[in-house]
């Protein structure tokens, strides 16, 4: 099996909850369930230096996974502010400067694994599954990647093209694209070129992934990095985009997106809609410490805070 690193901005916030409280209490648990852990290297967080204290008391009882946390500050240019999304942008394009692996697993704290991961589901000998999806709707994101890129017409309007995180992306391809970027930002470095290449309308601009995927087709590198044998990492169709999605959440949907024969593997639960964390974990905390879940017309309520959901995954970790 191929193995990685995983990296995932994080912070904590002013919010009632935070990326460390969801990865504490949904995200980590469905990795403990889920993932083999000899498969990763190291969870890397990239989190603002006044959080990092908390992040490590939080995170004091792991003992699965190998957790190594960066200042934001020391990979992100200073002297140029930006909003969340795109200093989380940046901070992916930069994985390849600060991990130094093969293939990089970008994952953010709203993502939840949804069954048991297979070396199939994730790479096919040394090729990773890319997720791929149309991307008609966000048009405006792989013009001005080709635009910054200079690739006039790589990427059509019909093409199938990565996704949003989750992703693999190689770490090489990453650091070579980088360099591409400083040469074109001229006395800039390339992440102020970006930043400043970028308009105020984000279905206008770039994201890390349309650039990345089109210096990827630039460079006839998508047959060499990626297999073919699939294209589906998480699930879209099912995946919580919006709040009313998680209205008409019901046992059958659970059912299907948590099928230990469902193609995709990971679920996006968006964290920017206003569902109240106990909620999410009253639904799914049972789907992924239990695996034979009580239905939900049927279901115990669980009152946990973050903390009392850490106190139970240590106590229902199968041994």
């Amino acid at each position: 099996m191929v193995s990685f690193s995983i990296c995932m901005p994080l912070k904590i916030g002013t919010h009632s909850y935070s990326d460390l409280d969801r990865l504490l209490s949904l995200a980590l648990p469905s990795m403990h369930r889920f993932l083999n852990p000899a498969w990763v290297n190291e969870i890397v967080l990239i989190s603002p230096k006044g959080d990092i204290k908390a992040i490590k008391r939080a995170l004091r009882h792991e003992r699965v996974f190998k957790f190594r946390i960066l200042d934001e500050d020391s990979q992100f240019t200073s002297g140029y502010s930006q909003s969340g999304w795109t200093k989380q942008q940046i901070l992916k394009l930069s994985a390849g400067r600060y991990i130094d692996d093969e293939w990089i697993l970008t994952l953010d704290s709203d993502v939840i694994i949804t069954r048991q991961i297979n070396e199939s589901d994730l790479f096919v000998g040394n090729r990773a599954i890319p997720h791929l999806e149309q991307q008609k709707n966000h048009w405006g994101w792989w013009k001005a990647s080709m635009e910054l890129l200079n690739t006039p017409a790589i990427v059509t309007q019909d093409d199938a093209v990565l996704g949003v995180t989750p992703q693999f992306l190689h770490g090489p391809t990453l650091r070579s694209l980088t360099e591409e970027l400083d040469l074109a930002a001229g006395t800039d470095n390339w992440q102020i070129y970006l930043m400043k290449n970028r308009p105020d309308w984000a279905d206008n601009s770039w994201t890390e992934y349309s650039l990345y995927w089109c210096y990827v087709l630039k460079n006839q590198l998508q047959d060499k990095l990626y297999s073919n044998a699939k294209n589906t990492l998480y699930a879209m169709g099912e995946s919580i985009w919006l709040k009313d999605h998680w209205e008409r959440i019901h046992d059958g949907r659970l059912d299907r997106l948590f099928s230990p024969t469902s193609e995709h593997v990971f679920l996006l639960v968006q964290s920017n809609i206003d569902i109240p964390l106990k909620d999410i974990i009253e639904v799914f905390g049972p789907r992924i410490l239990e695996g034979q879940p009580p239905g939900l017309s049927r279901r115990r309520k669980l009152p946990f805070s973050p903390a009392a959901a850490w106190r139970w995954l240590l106590s229902n970790r199968k041994k």
